[in-house]
């Protein structure tokens, strides 16, 4: 493998693989399979009935994705699962449903491009089906589609899978347990476009609606039933170019699923830097880090010498009888494009945050306790290191409910999370990410934060105040109007304090009798955006205001 510096005589169009590239049958990138107990909610007669997503990434070669998917539906695990004979083994038919969906990684001149002349990008397609799965102690169901394009870590044109697996009758403590369950939802889209030499993080993490405990790992990807990819006999290593005069490194080291790519650590200085390989996924939020080391420049995007597949399995567990029981898992298949980012840097997150009542500031991996019912909100800092570039954030809530964001100001992200009393107890994971507007292709950041939601009322917190929304407009610049229902106390002024507690501005309470009082704020000039509470100092109610800035 060559791992060049970039020539001065190649376009950036070049660099990037945006030329024009010959039509190829190979096109699939990544995707997964979810699927959704509905035997009770839209079809009593049938207790077993789940509704299937499949959610496939193809890239654009020129190549029509098919309009229906086969999902195979076997008794028994992945491993015996292939040569089953069992009679309750069933298949059904996936179609696409609505028009595809384009990558947006690009700037706004090349946003949404997907043809055979144009930049590598990759289009989603989803398709729907319903299958009915009788009592098992285990269900894998899949789908196969052919074929994957050239790649640097596991050769291509292989078959793509995917795959679920589902126990719906389970042996624990003595007891025979029959069960429902759906499938954890992923968040992220498990197509990327990163930044050579850049410190990558992607979150590949998914939102249990059962209240499932999830735990993460890197696996092979499939290229047929139980059937992994293949990785190169050779191991990787000797010096990488990573700028004039300057090579790093890199020890002989294998390719694997838990090493799926050339990533590495630097240290020491120039002209020979030491690489220490480092790839990381966080088992608990399904957090990847990772820093790519090698870009083969002027390559054709036929060679897929910058391209990479890999593969993450979530495995669910849930408390039965007494003990935490595997109930089922997912693979999610995962397609990296390697691309010279050149002089652009990759926006970056604050390593602190502001929450609302919480004192000072918050690491960002600090788990955010928040009563289900009640509410929390946080303010997050992202900055460029590019002159005249500008951030734009959003968030992937993966279905958490409760999750608002609002961008308050060029460099700051308010995020509030009002979970519903409803929700179960335990860790939920939000993503957020910050963008530049650099073209053609925009740089990205991602973090993970973590709400630690609890059912229980704590003594020591009194009790829990109401969060209304009667603000108009929410979110404001100049002023904003909003009730707020009158304490038993008698009280001379509302209370509007920022995320930290400090008390902003008193507003005096208008004369009457009324239940409710009606107010108007106009923040003082120099205030900066972001989320405010107006409330009583006895009351139970409490006005979340979203304050921008002018």
């Amino acid at each position: 493998m060559k791992h060049l510096l970039p020539k001065a005589a190649l376009t950036l169009l070049s660099l990037l693989g945006l030329g024009s590239y010959e039509a190829r049958a190979s096109h699939a990138q990544g995707g997964d399979l979810r699927y959704e107990y509905i035997g009770n909610q839209y079809n009593p007669v049938r207790p077993n009935l789940y509704k299937v997503t499949c959610r496939f990434f193809r890239d654009c070669s020129g190549i029509d994705a098919p309009t229906s998917l086969t999902l195979n539906a076997r008794v028994g695990t992945p491993v015996t699962s292939c040569n089953s004979n069992d009679s309750r083994n069933t298949s059904a038919t996936l179609t696409r449903q609505g028009l595809p969906v384009y990558g947006n990684q690009y700037c706004a001149t090349t946003t949404g491009v997907c043809s055979a002349s144009g930049p590598d990008n990759y289009e989603e397609n989803l398709y729907v089906g319903t299958v009915t799965l009788a009592t098992a102690p285990t269900w894998t169901m899949s789908v196969v589609e052919n074929a994957r394009p050239t790649l640097a870590n596991i050769g291509g044109n292989t078959n793509i899978v995917f795959e679920a697996v589902f126990n719906n009758q389970i042996q624990a403590g003595g007891q025979v347990t029959t069960i429902t369950n759906s499938s954890p939802n992923f968040g992220a889209l498990p197509a990327a476009f990163v930044g050579w030499q850049q410190a990558i993080s992607l979150n590949l993490g998914a939102f249990d609606a059962d209240g499932d405990s999830l735990a993460y790992s890197l696996v092979s990807p499939l290229t047929d039933c139980n059937t992994p990819s293949v990785y190169p006999a050779a191991p990787i290593g000797g010096n990488y170019s990573i700028g004039t005069g300057c090579t790093a490194a890199m020890p002989a080291t294998m390719l694997s699923a838990t090493y799926p790519l050339p990533s590495a650590q630097l240290t020491g200085a120039c002209p020979v830097r030491t690489a220490t390989p480092y790839f990381l996924l966080d088992a608990a939020n399904g957090t990847l880090r990772f820093t790519p080391i090698a870009y083969t420049a002027g390559s054709a995007s036929s060679q897929g010498l910058n391209k990479y597949a890999l593969s993450v399995k979530v495995d669910e567990y849930r408390r039965l009888n007494g003990a935490f029981q595997h109930i089922g898992s997912t693979r999610r298949e995962i397609f990296v494009n390697v691309y010279d980012c050149g002089q652009n840097q990759m926006p970056r997150f604050a390593s602190t945050m502001q929450v609302y009542g919480m004192t000072g500031a918050v690491a960002l991996a600090t788990p955010i306790p928040v009563r289900a019912g009640a509410a929390t909100s946080l303010v997050l800092t992202a900055t460029d290191a590019n002159a005249g570039q500008r951030v734009l954030f959003t968030a992937n809530h993966m279905s958490v409910p409760g999750v608002s964001i609002t961008q308050t100001g060029a460099t700051t992200l308010a995020v509030e999370f009002s979970p519903p009393a409803t929700l179960p107890t335990g860790t939920y994971y939000v993503t957020v990410r910050a963008d530049d507007d650099n073209c053609p292709v925009r740089g990205f950041e991602m973090q993970t934060l973590a709400f630690r939601v609890t059912n229980t009322t704590l003594s020591s917190h009194g009790p829990a105040k109401q969060v209304v929304s009667s603000a108009f407009p929410n979110p404001f610049a100049e002023q904003v109007s909003f009730s707020l229902a009158r304490p038993t106390a008698a009280a001379s002024a509302v209370e509007v304090v920022d995320q930290l507690g400090r008390v902003v501005e008193r507003l005096p309470v208008p004369a009457g009798a009324g239940p409710e009082a009606s107010l108007t704020w106009r923040p003082a000039p120099g205030l900066p955006a972001g989320v405010y509470l107006a409330r009583f100092p006895q009351g139970q109610q409490t006005v979340r205001l979203m304050h921008l800035t002018r």
